[in-house]
Order: C-alpha cells, then sequence, then structure tokens
C-alpha cells in the first residue's frame, strides 16, 4: 500500500469531499472554509482540528504548499445554480477565480473540482471554457464529465460537473471510476437507522403544503437541497397504497448523501442542512480521489 499523499481542501464546508480523499489515502494538510459552524464541524470529527483553516480563501497564501499532490474543492455554486439568478462570474461569490490562483502558486499535482451542472450550461459554459483554459494554460491537462452521484454508492439522483486536472510533466493517466450497479435505493440507505425526531422547520408545513419533490423509498432521492422545501420523503402506508408527507430528519439526509453515522454536525437544523445539503457525498468523492490517486501513483 502506497504512503498516503498530501492534500489541500478549498471550500471544505462539512468535509463531504475532504472524507473520501481521505478514505483515498490523501492527507489533508489544510482545509479552507469561511463559515463558522462548518469549521466547528470539521474540528469535531475526524483529527483535522490542527489544520482547519476558518477563513476567506482568497487571503491565504498557497505558495506553502507548493508541490502538494491535490488541491480539492467544490466553489460555491450559486453564481451558476439554475435556480438562482445565474449572474455568473459577476457574482461576488464567484470563487473559481480563487481556485485558480490557488493551482498557480501551489503548482499541485493534480487538482479536483466539484460545481452544479449549470456552470456547463448556456452562457454558463463560455466562462467554464474560459477557467479551463486559464488550468491548462497554468500547465495542466484538463477533464471534465457531469457525473451523476447514484452511480457510485449514493441514494440520490445529485448530477454534478467533475473537473480533473494534472501537471503535465506528471505524467498522470486518467480514467473516469467506473460506475457501480446495481444503484442503491433510499430504502436500503436508512435500513437499521433509529426513528428520527422531524427537523425543526417541520412545524410550518401541513399536508402538502410547500412540497417541492419528494422521495419514494425504493428508489434514489433527488437532489438534497438546503431549502427545507425539498426535503420530503413520501411513505406509502395501508392497502391502497395512500402517501403520507413527511420531512426527512437531519440524520436520514447525512444518510442519503453519505456521510456516515457518526459524523457530528454542527449549528442549529437550518445549517446543518445547508452543511448537508452543499456537501460533496463522500461515496462520489471516494470514488473520484481514487481516481486521481491511482492516476498519480498506481496505487490506492
Amino acid at each position: 500500500m502506497s504512503a498516503p499523499m498530501a492534500a489541500v481542501e478549498l471550500f471544505a464546508g462539512a468535509g463531504g469531499l475532504a472524507l473520501g480523499a481521505e478514505r483515498a489515502r490523501f492527507r489533508h494538510v489544510a482545509l479552507i472554509e469561511w463559515d463558522r459552524d462548518a469549521c466547528a464541524t470539521l474540528r469535531q470529527n475526524d483529527e483535522w482540528r490542527s489544520v482547519v483553516v476558518q477563513g476567506d480563501v482568497r487571503d491565504v497564501d498557497f505558495s506553502r504548499f507548493r508541490g502538494v499532490d491535490l488541491i480539492a474543492g467544490g466553489p460555491p455554486c450559486q453564481s451558476f445554480s439554475t435556480a438562482g439568478e445565474r449572474k455568473l462570474e459577476r457574482d461576488v461569490r464567484n470563487m473559481f477565480p480563487a481556485a485558480v490562483q490557488a493551482v498557480a502558486d501551489a503548482r499541485p499535482r493534480a487538482v479536483l473540482l466539484e460545481n452544479v451542472t449549470g456552470l456547463v450550461k448556456d452562457a454558463a459554459r463560455a466562462y467554464f471554457d474560459r477557467v479551463r483554459a486559464q488550468i491548462e494554460t497554468l500547465g495542466y491537462d484538463v477533464y471534465w464529465r457531469i457525473v451523476n452521484a447514484a452511480a457510485h454508492g449514493v441514494p440520490q439522483l445529485r448530477e454534478r460537473v467533475i473537473t480533473v486536472a494534472f501537471r503535465r510533466d506528471v505524467g498522470a493517466k486518467w480514467e473516469w471510476p467506473t460506475p457501480t450497479f446495481p444503484w442503491l435505493t433510499v430504502c436500503e440507505a436508512l435500513a437499521g437507522l433509529p426513528p428520527q425526531p422531524p427537523p425543526k422547520w417541520a412545524h410550518a408545513f401541513k399536508g402538502e403544503k410547500g412540497i417541492m419533490r419528494w422521495t419514494e423509498l425504493d428508489g434514489q432521492a433527488w437532489t438534497i437541497t438546503t431549502n427545507p422545501n425539498g426535503t420530503f420523503l413520501r411513505l406509502r402506508e395501508g392497502e391502497n397504497g395512500h402517501p403520507r408527507f413527511r420531512f426527512l430528519a437531519i440524520r436520514e439526509l447525512a444518510r442519503i448523501q453519505g456521510f456516515p453515522d457518526d459524523w457530528q454536525f454542527v449549528g442549529d437544523d437550518h445549517s446543518q442542512l445547508r452543511q448537508i445539503g452543499n456537501a460533496v457525498p463522500p461515496p462520489m468523492a471516494h470514488a473520484l480521489a481514487s481516481a486521481v490517486a491511482r492516476a498519480l501513483n498506481g496505487v490506492v
């Protein structure tokens, strides 16, 4: 088994991408995140306390990580999400320039970035192409693909744009991870989980009011969002199959996102939902980071 490789995480959130990378034998030398609750979550779990950096990635001197094996992260997606205003590069929340600058300063052997599919749709595609060109100009071979988390052990129909890059002198041969079958269902994912108390926002909704989408137990969930309206689970009861609606509890959402049961989230229910909804599902992260590791040294 190969020795762990060093990784720097940008926009670390609750640690979904970092968890997957760690399982693929990357050792984190820095996890950078600005949100206080998410930083507290990172510090409470695993052994990352000493490497969590709370602050803006634009204020970090990445030259001190020069030559690190991997820079990974999911830049905030609000600028490109089809559910938002799509201000693209004009949005002050667009952190792709900061990610590119981190690559320029650190010169990692590999890069792994995740974002919403809106990044490659309509007017946003031209901006994405410019970002890829900037990374290529820095001396990297860049690959991208829309990846469905359901194809990598996550009971959720969650599609994301994955961008992978390797410094050309590394000589890496990239292959996308092979999808796994059969797909995991919500019922299988929630098996054995004790009954959970409803989240505190559930009292605000009655019956079907406010329902945007729901989840069938014998299939995959829709993408978990940071909006409470998107967290309903449809259960069928009785001989005639009458539906009963309720909100998914925090622990159930964490299961569907692929977090381990002992992963504790810090903050109120809304903060925890935001952390879970914004996370890269750890099983998908593991599949991608393992493929990166194989490309770098042939051993995971």
